[in-house]
């Protein structure tokens, strides 16, 4: 069973992902608090990171720093889900190593093939 990871700040779209993952089969690891990411990917090592963070936040943009210069993590999938699309918000994501971005609202059917399909890829 394949391990996914949800920092989620929106709480409806973190319940909807994990019910829907659940159902696909995937051990759900999720939290909406961005420092305790970093101890339950210690913990846990997941095979993907699903996130809506803010890069722009300092703290946000920390921890996903963090989480990606964790060695056993350099080549773990993370998909950011925003509303951004500016130039600099492209830079950020692009230096921080994100694997895969969707804009927001995301249909969740699609998040979920996307998901599923990233996993397989890095097996």
């Amino acid at each position: 069973m394949k391990n996914v990871l949800i920092i989620i700040e929106d709480v409806q779209l973190r319940y909807q992902l994990q019910n829907a993952l659940r159902i696909q089969m995937f051990h759900i690891i999720s939290t909406n608090n961005t420092w305790e990411s970093i101890q339950l990917v210690q913990e846990q090592y997941p095979d993907l990171i699903a996130t809506d963070l803010d890069v722009f936040q300092n703290s946000s943009y920390q921890v996903l720093k963090q989480l990606r210069e964790l060695t056993f993590l350099n080549q773990t999938p993370i998909l950011l889900l925003n509303n951004q699309t500016n130039k600099d918000f492209c830079l950020k994501i692009w230096q921080l190593g994100i694997t895969l971005f969707l804009p927001k609202p995301v249909n969740l059917d699609l998040l979920i093939q996307i998901i599923s399909q990233t996993i397989k890829q890095t097996i």
